[in-house]
């Protein structure tokens, strides 16, 4: 069975609004409960839902569309479509992902090959191959870095969906005012007059949300090798506010969560994720340096300051610079918790064990 090829569908055997829109909570579902053990026991496609199948289609097969394809695949929730923009990282896929293989009898092409940008207009082909209105599930997690077509990607994509599930478009917490203090799913959100990357995710959202698709607003993403604590401990030496705060989410449980809204959220909605424990830089630095070795510095102002007066105490989520993200909200409507409540919690395991499990 093979796998697909270029900018294109990578098939799957059995895996993966500006403002807040608040439905009311309801009880959750056989499917729900099952997803979360299964996900957390890394279950076989033959998992433990009873509930029927849902195609899903995940636009974006980077490092969180892998996990939510695997956390999908685990729970048996059904057959699973990953479109990438290019070839390049295939065969790492196939290896993270060993049940890749065609599942979708509208693809006769052995390959399962379907080229869009390089052949003209976008989604052409694969309408062609698949369809349009396909798949019960989209999950659109693909960076608007390096893409012009962005908003009209996602355009695309909702063609694809056939309404029976959720569209989750995942944007980034970055479109918030920065100095808001306490910010939740429905706080004041950035000039896009004034931010160029804030109106291009804004736009994007639009278009999730024009088609009654749900919006998830993440934070910063990390893994043990990628994010903030990554740049710091090779920058070394930072001339900034090391007090400022950085909110952040594990991929696991941001994949977790988003296929928590794919069973559990509503159309329409925004979604926040963040682990709700905000950190300072130079705190995200020393936890990360303890676990994994190095140390970086940041000599700003506001630091410079506090050790010319003496002042050793530093500021808090409560009274810090910048969000103090909370999802409260997100989390009793999707009945989601993350796995890693803080990143020092990850990095305290890691410390200890060697490895976070």
């Amino acid at each position: 069975m093979k796998a697909p090829v270029l900018f294109l569908l990578l098939s799957v055997q059995s895996a993966l609004g500006l403002h807040a829109v608040r439905p009311t909570r309801r009880p959750r579902s056989r499917t729900a409960l099952a997803f979360k053990d299964a996900a957390s026991a890394s279950a076989s496609p033959d998992g433990p839902s009873t509930a029927p199948q849902k195609s899903l289609l995940v636009v974006g097969a980077g490092v969180l569309g892998r996990r939510v394809a695997a956390q999908y695949h685990g729970a048996g929730l059904g057959p699973v479509t990953a479109e990438t923009r290019s070839e390049a990282n295939h065969e790492a896929i196939r290896a993270e992902l060993p049940f890749l293989g065609q599942w979708n009898k509208k693809a006769p092409d052995p390959k399962g090959v379907v080229r869009t940008k390089e052949q003209g207009e976008y989604g052409r082909d694969i309408f062609m191959k698949f369809g349009p209105q396909n798949f019960d599930h989209v999950v659109f997690c693909a960076p608007p870095s390096g893409n012009d077509d962005y908003v009209q990607e996602v355009r695309a994509a909702t063609k694809m969906w056939n309404r029976k599930g959720r569209f989750v478009f995942t944007s980034s917490s970055a479109v918030y005012q920065d100095e808001l203090g306490l910010t939740t799913e429905a706080s004041p959100l950035k000039d896009p007059a004034s931010n160029p990357r804030a109106a291009k995710l804004l736009e994007a959202e639009k278009a999730a949300n024009q088609c009654g698709g749900a919006v998830l607003r993440l934070a910063g993403l990390y893994t043990e090798s990628r994010g903030a604590h990554s740049y710091f401990l090779k920058t070394g030496e930072i001339a900034s506010d090391g007090e400022a705060l950085v909110n952040q989410i594990h991929y696991e449980d941001a994949a977790s969560l988003v296929v928590a809204i794919l069973t559990e959220g509503a159309k329409g909605a925004t979604y926040v994720g963040c682990d709700g424990n905000p950190m300072g830089r130079q705190a995200v630095a020393d936890a990360a340096g303890a676990a994994l070795g190095g140390s970086c510095t940041f000599t700003g102002p506001e630091r410079k300051a506090e050790a010319e007066s003496g002042d050793a105490k530093g500021r808090t989520p409560a009274n810090g610079t910048g969000r103090v993200m909370n999802n409260d909200w997100t989390r009793a409507q999707v009945g989601w918790e993350p796995k890693w409540p803080s990143f020092q919690h990850f990095m305290d395991q890691i410390a200890v064990d060697g490895k976070a499990e």
